[in-house]
């Protein structure tokens, strides 16, 4: 499948559990910015709300794969 922006979240998260990567840039692409905002509007600082936001994409990827096995 190679167009993931017209599958919902939910559909994303199973193949993501699949290992399939794409769909986790797909969440990535359509969660970054808002998370990125709202990082930046708490903590006045650009690079720490990019930190923090990669920081929060890494564990869930993370969790994500453990929890698939």
């Amino acid at each position: 499948m190679s167009d993931f922006t017209k599958l919902s979240d939910q559909e994303l998260l199973v193949l993501l559990k699949r290992d399939e990567l794409s769909a986790f840039k797909e969440l990535y692409r359509r969660y970054w910015k808002n998370m990125f905002g709202e990082a930046f509007k708490h903590l006045k600082s650009k690079e720490l709300a990019e930190e923090i936001t990669q920081e929060i994409f890494t564990n869930f990827l993370v969790k994500t794969a453990i929890a698939a096995g």
